[in-house]
């Protein structure tokens, strides 16, 4: 008799247990735009920032800003034959871009809305350009110097030689950059702090880096490097190969800490020689059988024009199909903090027979930009940029008298999410609250609200629809239990005392 009473309270106790429903975040394909190109120096793009405005994207020599659906909004043909000396950074309502060769090399601000020119300097240059604090910073081989908002030097430091035009990092007003030492052949990583003094700067040692670097980025007290080959560098200096050029018949050109994530782009050879038919994840845009492709030329007749524009976003699940693959197809990884593999994220692939790369990782509040380039059979140059986005969790709790059930279980940034409240039969909706992974409460009405940059919980409470009835009726079935128990041990005893 014990034993039944123990396992009755065991199930009422999971029966009334909170229920939390759970699911992993992850990187979500959410749009991409194609840039025209005539030439492989067009088709080289260097870089792209997402912006309230748009997209700041450096392609080539020419820095142009796109809306989300592609299309120009400006551009400025800064070098066209020159396409490895520019780079930018956005910083409030103005791009700054720095030309480090020919007779443009200096330092521009223009305006972010209209492009115009706010003002410009030849007085210094570099390969490189960020924000530091509220000022500016240059790297180039033959040195660094800070400038302030009218692109004004402040401090320069002329002893740090820069590894590459990739290997420099800012964090929390303190640089740190990937060093080359030209009289050893030896690279390096230095620590500067605003002013560029110099803190700390050590040897790397274990394996000296190739003299090009394709990306540097920094993870806990860690670095990568990034050129085909993926190095980790500690904090002491000690490098170590984490990937080789050929693992899993892939190699990493580009990379970025993303959130949590690390995130590197390259391309994945094509096993044997040749063509090789393979499966692989597509997305397809809606209305052609492969994705934003040219409709094929009749005879007789003008090739149709190319759809102009993105494919919006967000895309359903991409879709297992056959593609034929020759020479190398791109490739997007992702991987935890420790450099253990996560995933491959499916490419949306407007052309068919992929040959080519991704060449630039860049972090964006909610997830990251990749930039690729390729080209088809006839050797056409293809450029896009592919955003991705994380898709965080929306999860529900009850305390058992109702149920919650939201629109969806993971949603992008800035989406909104409904949901439904029920109570169960004889019970009434006492409290709902909808809070984030890190305990801030998220504003609703009319049971929807707007996905913030973390998971999220929808909790709701539950009464009685008639609290003074029900209480009578718990009361009265305490006493009732505890009648029977004082009468079960009433007769147990009788029985006892009768043998």
């Amino acid at each position: 008799m014990k034993k039944k009473i123990l396992n009755i309270l065991i199930l009422l106790a999971i029966i009334f247990i909170p229920k939390v429903s759970a699911y992993e975040s992850n990187f979500e394909f959410y749009n991409e735009f194609e840039l025209s190109a005539n030439s492989w120096t067009e088709g080289n793009l260097i870089n792209s920032v997402k912006t309230e405005e748009g997209y700041v994207v450096l392609q080539g020599g020419t820095l142009k800003l796109l809306n989300e659906s592609g299309r120009q909004k400006w551009k400025i043909e800064i070098a066209p034959e020159d396409n490895y000396s520019i780079d930018f950074v956005v910083d409030d309502n103005f791009v700054i871009y720095v030309v480090n060769f020919g007779p443009e090399r200096g330092v521009y601000k223009v305006n972010l809305a209209n492009g115009e020119e706010e003002k410009s300097t030849n007085d210094i240059y570099g390969f490189y350009i960020d924000k530091l604090g509220d000022n500016y910073v240059l790297a180039s081989w033959d040195g660094i110097a800070t400038i302030d908002s009218n692109l004004n030097v402040i401090n320069t430091n002329i002893d740090i030689s820069l590894h590459s035009n990739k290997g420099f990092i800012v964090e929390d007003n303190t640089l740190y950059v990937l060093t080359w030492d030209k009289a050893n052949s030896r690279s390096g990583i230095a620590t500067l702090d605003s002013e560029l003094n110099v803190k700390s700067q050590k040897t790397i040692t274990g394996s000296n880096l190739d003299f090009y670097v394709d990306s540097f980025f920094k993870v806990g007290n860690d670095f990568y490097v990034t050129h085909f080959d993926v190095y980790k560098i500690s904090s002491s200096g000690k490098a170590t190969m984490v990937w080789e050029d050929g693992d899993e018949d892939k190699y990493f050109i580009s990379g970025a800490k993303v959130g949590d994530y690390i995130v590197l782009g390259g391309a994945r050879y094509s096993s044997g020689s040749g063509c090789v038919i393979d499966e692989l994840e597509i997305n397809h845009s809606p209305g052609t059988p492969a994705g934003n492709k040219a409709p094929e030329k009749k005879d007789g007749e003008e090739p149709p024009a190319k759809p102009e524009g993105n494919i919006e976003g967000p895309k359903e699940k991409s879709e297992m199909v056959p593609s034929e693959l020759c020479g190398e197809r791109i490739t997007i990884s992702v991987f935890d903090l420790n450099f253990n593999y996560i995933e491959e994220l499916p490419v949306y692939e407007p052309v068919e027979d992929i040959i080519g790369v991704v060449k630039n990782i860049t972090p964006t509040s909610d997830g990251f930009l990749a930039k690729w380039t390729n080209r088809n059979d006839n050797d056409d140059p293809y450029v896009a940029v592919t955003e991705y986005r994380i898709r965080y969790n929306v999860e529900t709790k009850t305390d058992g008298n109702g149920t919650v059930e939201a629109s969806t279980i993971r949603a992008f940034v800035g989406s909104y999410v409904e949901f439904t409240v029920k109570p169960k039969p004889g019970y009434v909706l006492s409290e709902v609250k909808v809070t984030d992974a890190n305990g801030n409460v998220v504003i609703f009405t009319d049971y929807k609200f707007t996905m913030p940059s973390a998971d999220v919980l929808i909790e709701a409470k539950f009464i009685p629809e008639n609290p003074n009835t029900a209480d009578m009726i718990i009361a009265s079935a305490i006493i009732i239990a505890v009648g029977l128990g004082l009468v079960f041990l009433v007769l147990e005893k009788k029985v006892k005392w009768l043998k």
